[in-house]
Parts: C-alpha cells; structure tokens; sequence
C-alpha cells in the first residue's frame, strides 16, 4: 500500500549539482501513487535540472495535495510550475512562506527567467497569456499562502494562480 503523504525536506543543504535533479526525478517516479506531498525550496530548486526541466515522465496523478514550503523566490518559479504541471489532480495547493530565502550556491535556471509564466507580462506588455497548468485551470479548487507577505517574488507567483 502506498503512502498517503510524503515529505521530501533537504533542512539547510546548499550544494547544488545537476546530477541531483536526475536523482530527484527517479525518487519521484517511485512515489507516484502518493495523494500528499510536501517539498522544500532545495527540492524546488534542483528539480528542473532532471531529466526533464518541465516535468515528470510520468504524472502524479494522485496527488491532490501539494505542499510547498518554499520562498517564492525566482530560483523556486521553475520548480513550482515542474510540479504544478507534473499534478494533474491537484486541488490544494499550500504554500508555507515562513521558510528562509536560500539560493543554492552555482544555482542556473533552466531558461532565463523573465520567460518564465510567472513573469511574462508583468514587466512589459505580453499579448500572448501565460501557459497555465492542467490542474490551476481545471481541478484546483484551493491555495493557501500562510506567511505572506507581499514581496516582489509572492506577487507574481500568486497573480498567476490568481
């Protein structure tokens, strides 16, 4: 029987290596068949640099649950959509803002940022609408931000699931 909650927390860990996001991605693939899961900002931050940057091979599909003890700090955005998009299902979302801004030492995003959805069209003018995730569009009925407070990386990120 699989778990019904699992929590990958990496505590204070500050090294950053690409090999951990393949690592990272294998270890989520075992756990697939979990409803709850909750991730920290090194988890956020390593994971798009996987196998593959935008998401799972395969789908969490049973995730409904998604707790994200993080920052909201640019070097989080793309492991945020990785798993907002890895999460069809998804229906809660939680995000834990009362966690300490860490950037990984030698952290490089997998795109630049200011293509990232969070921010398109923020700054400039941006005809084109953000790609949204299957779950933010159709089966998230819930967000809840504890600790916010209303820096320019929350902004964005809560406008978005917005």
């Amino acid at each position: 029987m699989a778990p019904h909650f699992i929590s990958l927390d990496f505590g204070l860990e500050v090294e950053f290596d690409e090999d951990y996001g393949a690592t990272l991605h294998r270890s989520l693939h075992d756990i697939y068949d979990v409803k709850t899961l909750a991730l920290c900002t090194y988890v956020l931050q390593v994971i798009p640099m996987g196998d593959s940057p935008a998401q799972l091979g395969i789908k969490l599909r049973r995730v409904n649950h998604l707790i994200l003890k993080a920052s909201l700090i640019q070097e989080e955005f793309f492991g945020v959509t990785f798993f907002l998009n890895s999460c069809p299902n998804l229906e809660l979302l939680t995000i834990d803002l009362n966690t300490s801004k860490r950037v990984l030492s030698e952290y490089e995003p997998p795109f630049p940022f200011d293509e990232h959805p969070f921010l398109k069209g923020v700054t400039t003018f941006n005809p084109y609408p953000a790609v949204v995730p299957y779950c933010v569009k159709k089966n998230l009925k819930k967000v809840v931000v504890e600790g916010f407070k209303g820096t320019e990386s929350e902004l964005p990120v809560l406008r978005y699931l917005l």
